[in-house]
């Protein structure tokens, strides 16, 4: 049919793609009002045309009833090019862009070699990683051809696919691509989502919108020409034809099939024409389309018409030895029968042949029209489709052997709508764990609600375990998308079951997810109450691996509290209790917090080794999370000791894992890390920028407390770097902004009362120093975090020198160094030994001074020695208070 100005439209469109300047489409229309015959033909013409190589991916969307499999119909699109002529360049591009991809495409992860390879490439992987990913990959086959992707029924996207077309809409338009997806207007009515999604794609102008209405007379004209090539219809025909169908492509076509079947459109002497005259009356169509569908339908003989039946449950796509089964027919005679209902009666395209997974070959069909399979289904009694879904659900296991990630879904759609409610679910589940594997959470999470309202449907005795563990999983998800309420909510749904059902191990296993949830909703008190249940719940279930991992929560929340000698003992038992017991997960976090912990005190030699090996086994058991943890104190314990090059180094693997996985939660604290050592070796501009990096990135992730953590740092290369005045502003900014957040804790109050008193230090203030410097010794003096200890001695020794207290100076620098004695503190102690010989100096004890000078100017050399970067060793080495140690030590 003759859709000529929208052909041209888009064939301008595609020439601007092939320029560079991408485009989205989206083709919208009624049912049957021919979005896919008008792609279909310009996508031809386009092959046809295209003067550079043009690469074509098909997305096929799938009506899902509910939750549906996260990236279906780009992992659907990705295995067809694995297994033609496109395999091995799609395998590379996959592999070199889309690791995380590759995982689950088992055409590239089939060898346990491979598999183990991608793992590891993988740890820590994140939504937001598969979406760059997956853009990467379109835009380097781009670069190679013109890519035109073409995805049809938009209506039906997955929620992650809709944010992976999201994330593509915002750099489409600087490459060689155009992406046209198909629409039902009245379907993005009923669907809010749907609608919010149009319309933050309309909102970019890159995407165009390409609306279809009815066909006009001379649009039905041109049809019967391509039809019937020279008929010998009179000329009333098409005028006629469009008053009785009101100008609907799928009307019209229907319409004609039916005259040719019933003979009025004949071949009669090597042309068509009218067997007969026809009038309006002999044109009665029904009243709508799908009546035109039901007339088709009831044109086909019996077998035909069970065939399309038994085909509508099943699906717009299908198999035929699904069918065949359904059926109970032999699949050769089902074969043929389609081949008629595609050639004859154009019901069905072939899609193309497909091997099952228990070898049986067949060939996959789709319906011509999605109205034909909605008509069919809904023409159906209702027991009689219970009685197809079963069929269905049996025909899909018989080839499949058993429930798949990818057949989860379908699966669970034919099991509820056959009423067996309890498969039903456990497919469910099947789905939310794959759908949470893809770390598509939306999805998991539907999934995970769908199989509890399912298992709501069975009786007690049979649900019970099932709901309590489902529970679990919906708390994880919540957990792991950062709806901490709604953690709380399904942990504390799970928590009462358990507790009904007297499971005393799920009852912790409760209990530690709540705890968890409390944690990050800032609730410690609540959170306090929950672990010390879930000590009891461990005894009571008379498992030590479980009292473990209760311990470690009571730990947590020590360390949370600044109660750190307890946290230190606890976590001490756990690591060698875990250890001899081989929990790994648990011996992980033990090893992870007790470094922490090390780090504050300022134990360094003793965390190194703590810390390497919890971030190997961070590492080998996959926890990106924790790795990042292991990564960020590793490097801050290095620098620490001095060993500068190698901190940065360390905190450079975070910040390239957390790059890697588009991380937001610990990239900005990393990055801030490495201010703070840029500024410790003296290069304030490089620690200024470092900083502010890390500001923006925690702003655009909302986390507020690595935002926060980094201004402190930012404030402090500003005050050292000449801009005191920007320094000061951003502190009474954090002061007043951030202590009545609820993550405002001892730590961060430590630390912004100790920049406070350096920043009035160094301006001169010396009455102020004093008061925040003071402060800064009451909140470390009962933690033992030594390096903060011996910063707050020293800035009230320099304070008191300033004002010629120098017995005061002297006792206040003595009691700082003390803190640090026996610890390999090297970047905190060269200003403690350099203050010295400064002091020594004043009270004209110079042989004491030399001494002094020299420890101080031996330390500097070993930290010098240890930065990597010669720039940075040499901006160190020139800094004046650097040289005034090494000029000292010499003379």
């Amino acid at each position: 049919m003759d859709r000529s100005a929208e052909m041209r439209r888009l064939d301008g469109l595609l020439q601007q793609a092939a320029g560079g300047a991408g485009r989205m489409v989206i083709v919208t229309g009624e049912a049957g009002i021919g979005k896919t015959a008008l792609l279909r033909a310009f996508l031809g013409r386009a092959r046809q045309r295209a003067d550079d190589a043009l690469t074509l991916l098909r997305f096929h969307c799938v009506e899902q009833y509910g939750a549906g499999d996260a990236y279906l119909p780009f992992l659907d699109a990705l295995g067809t090019l694995l297994v033609g002529k496109g395999k091995e360049p799609t395998a590379a591009l996959l592999r070199s862009y889309a690791p995380t991809w590759c995982l689950h495409l088992p055409a590239l992860s089939a060898s346990p070699a491979d598999r183990s390879a991608l793992q590891q490439q993988t740890i820590g992987a994140t939504k937001d990683r598969m979406l760059r990913e997956m853009c990467d990959v379109l835009e380097a086959a781009a670069s190679a051809s013109v890519l035109v992707g073409f995805m049809e029924d938009v209506q039906w996207l997955d929620s992650s696919s809709a944010d992976l077309v999201r994330h593509l809409a915002r750099r489409v338009s600087r490459q060689r691509m155009l992406m046209i997806g198909t629409l039902r207007p009245a379907e993005m009515q009923a669907e809010p989502r749907l609608r919010a999604f149009l319309d933050e794609l309309r909102t970019h102008e890159y995407c165009q919108e390409v609306s279809l209405g009815p066909l006009s007379e001379g649009d039905v004209a041109d049809y019967l020409e391509q039809r019937f090539p020279d008929h010998g219809l009179p000329p009333s025909f098409a005028p006629l034809l469009h008053l009785k169908t009101e100008g609907h492509p799928l009307f019209v076509c229907s319409l004609v099939q039916h005259l040719v079947e019933r003979g009025d459109v004949a071949w009669r002497e090597g042309r068509w024409g009218l067997a007969r005259v026809l009038s309006e009356a002999d044109l009665a169509a029904p009243e709508s389309v799908r009546g035109m569908i039901r007339r088709k339908v009831e044109a086909l003989d019996e077998e035909e018409r069970a065939a399309v039946e038994h085909a509508s449950v099943l699906g717009r796509e299908f198999h035929s030895s699904a069918l065949a089964a359904m059926l109970e027919a032999d699949e050769l005679a089902t074969e043929e029968r389609l081949q008629r209902l595609d050639r004859a009666h154009r019901l069905l395209d072939v899609v193309g042949d497909e091997e099952l997974p228990d070898g049986t070959l067949g060939t996959r069909y789709r319906f011509t029209n999605a109205l034909y399979q909605e008509v069919l289904y809904e023409a159906m009694v209702s027991r009689r489709r219970v009685q197809l879904h079963g069929r269905a659900a049996a025909a899909l296991l018989r080839h499949h052997g058993r429930v798949t990630a990818r057949l989860a879904t379908p699966l669970a759609l034919h099991f509820e709508r056959a009423r067996d409610f309890e498969r039903a679910a456990a497919c469910r589940i099947e789905a939310g764990d794959s759908a949470a594997r893809l770390y598509a959470n939306t999805e998991a999470e539907q999934h995970y609600r769908q199989a509890i309202t399912l298992l709501e449907r069975l009786p007690p005795v049979i649900r019970t375990d099932q709901e309590i563990r489902t529970y679990q999983r919906l708390g994880a998800v919540d957990l792991a998308s950062g709806r901490f309420a709604e953690a709380v909510a399904s942990y504390t749904r799970m928590l009462e079951a358990a507790r009904t059902a007297g499971a005393a191990a799920l009852e912790h296993a409760a209990l530690s997810g709540l705890c968890n949830a409390l944690f990050f909703s800032r609730r410690i008190e609540e959170m306090a109450v929950r672990a010390h249940q879930a000590l009891g719940a461990a005894e009571r279930a008379g498992d030590e691996s479980l009292q473990l991992e209760a311990m470690l929560l009571v730990a947590q929340i020590l360390q949370e509290e600044g109660d750190l000698a307890d946290c230190r003992s606890l976590l001490d038992e756990v690591r060698a209790r875990a250890r001899a017991l081989g929990e790994q997960r648990t011996l992980l976090a033990a090893l992870l917090y007790r470094g922490c912990v090390h780090y504050w005190q300022a134990d360094f030699e003793e965390g190194q080794p703590t810390l390497r090996e919890a971030l190997g086994l961070a590492l080998e058991q996959r926890e990106g999370f924790m790795a990042l943890i292991g990564y960020q104190f590793l490097g801050l314990t290095l620098g620490g000791v001095g060993r500068v090059g190698e901190a940065l180094a360390t905190l450079g693997e975070g910040m390239a894992m957390g790059r890697r996985n588009d991380d937001r939660f610990w990239l900005p604290r990393l990055a801030s890390h490495v201010g703070w050592l840029h500024r410790e070796m003296q290069d304030f501009e490089g620690a200024a920028a470092h900083d502010l990096e890390a500001v923006e990135t925690a702003r655009a992730a909302g986390v507020e407390p690595a935002r926060a953590s980094a201004l402190i740092n930012l404030s402090l290369a500003y005050t050292h770097g000449g801009r005191r005045d920007e320094g000061l502003e951003i502190l009474r900014g954090l002061s007043a902004e951030v202590r009545q957040a609820p993550w405002f804790s001892w730590l961060f109050e430590m630390r912004l009362e100790s920049a406070l008193a350096e920043h009035w230090l160094a301006r001169g203030d010396l009455a102020r120093a004093r008061t925040h410097a003071h402060r800064t010794l009451a909140h470390a003096q009962p933690r033992e975090a030594r390096v903060y200890l011996a910063g707050a001695h020293r800035f009230l020794a320099e304070a008191a020198r300033a004002e010629g207290e120098l017995a005061e100076a002297e006792g206040h620098l003595e009691r700082g160094l003390a803190v640090l004695r026996g610890r390999a503190a090297h970047l905190a102690a060269w200003r403690l030994l350099a203050l010295r010989g400064a002091l020594r100096t004043d009270a004209g004890r110079r042989a004491e001074a030399r001494s002094a000078y020299a420890e101080a100017a031996t330390t500097v050399r070993f930290i010098a020695a240890h930065v990597d970067d010669a720039l940075l060793r040499q901006t160190f080495l020139d800094a004046p208070s650097v040289r005034a140690v090494l000029e000292a030590a010499g003379a």
